[in-house]
């Protein structure tokens, strides 16, 4: 459910005394993220810091080469006080090729505590941070004869419509936005022949909700740090799942066959996402 996450605490800074065999020193420079007048003035007067990698394994020394399949949050320590995680978590946690894979309640708790033992802070802090940016999803696998349904999304109230040839459809906002694309061959796109191999039958279309700013969000008066996610995790599921819903659609009677300007009702969609056992 969790994917790409932004997170932000002004209060707690974990101490580059302790950081461990996880950590990837990227910047011995400190690095400057914006002029003060370009934030509110209950923020932090200096946004200087340094930046490191975190990976979830460990590593013996800097020279090792990392396993094709992990995945790195990049971390800011700042001077004065306070850092900054940004990344894909679900990634973090189960591998960057885990096109299935996403969280539910337990392996997100899991995720959470690792990850403040290896900042070395208490776990009830870092769930005090706060969420900058958040991305929910969901893989659902099909069999390629459905990969029109991507194509076949044509409205959702209120965003406007973006599409990438029939493999991505995006429905964009100020505050968030929707996008359904072809996981399948995102996974494999740097291998063209397994690719090809797999997308004969395999369809894994994942469908996801980025939001860019949390706080004017639908989501803005649930959601604001991790432990708010952790509270809400039901209401999350039931949002990514509305929103799928209130997408209209051309109706496919056969999925090689489209009907122009028929669409699937809210009801009919939910039910045949219901079957899908989404």
């Amino acid at each position: 459910m969790i994917d790409k996450i932004t997170l932000k605490n002004n209060f707690i800074q974990p101490s580059l005394k302790n950081l461990g065999a996880h950590f990837l020193h990227i910047n011995e420079q400190k690095i400057n993220e914006g002029q003060p007048n370009e934030r509110k003035s209950n923020e932090r007067k200096s946004n200087e810091g340094y930046c490191f990698n975190l990976y979830k394994n460990d590593k013996e020394n800097e020279n090792d080469k990392r396993k094709e399949n992990d995945h790195a949050l990049r971390i800011t320590i700042y001077s004065d006080g306070g850092f900054k995680l940004d990344g894909s978590l679900r990634k973090w946690w189960f591998g960057k090729n885990s096109a299935m894979q996403d969280f539910n309640y337990q392996t997100f708790k899991k995720c959470i505590n690792t990850l403040a033992r290896r900042l070395v802070i208490p776990a009830s802090d870092l769930c005090e941070s706060r969420i900058i940016y958040l991305e929910i999803g969901g893989s659902v696998k099909l069999h390629r004869k459905y990969e029109y349904i991507i194509p076949s999304m044509l409205h959702y109230p209120r965003l406007q419509r973006a599409t990438h040839g029939n493999e991505t459809t995006n429905f964009k906002g100020s505050k968030y936005q929707l996008i359904a694309y072809d996981k399948t061959k995102e996974v494999f796109k740097n291998n063209p022949k397994l690719r090809d191999k797999v997308c004969k039958n395999v369809f894994i279309m994942r469908f996801e909700v980025k939001f860019n700013n949390i706080s004017g969000s639908p989501i803005g008066n649930k959601i604001s740090t991790i432990y708010d996610l952790a509270n809400n995790w039901g209401y999350l599921q039931e949002f990514w799942l509305n929103c799928f819903s209130k997408i209209d659609m051309l109706k496919i009677q056969n999925p090689e066959i489209k009907t122009k300007k028929e669409f699937l009702t809210r009801r009919e969609l939910k039910d045949y996402f219901t079957a899908l056992a989404i």
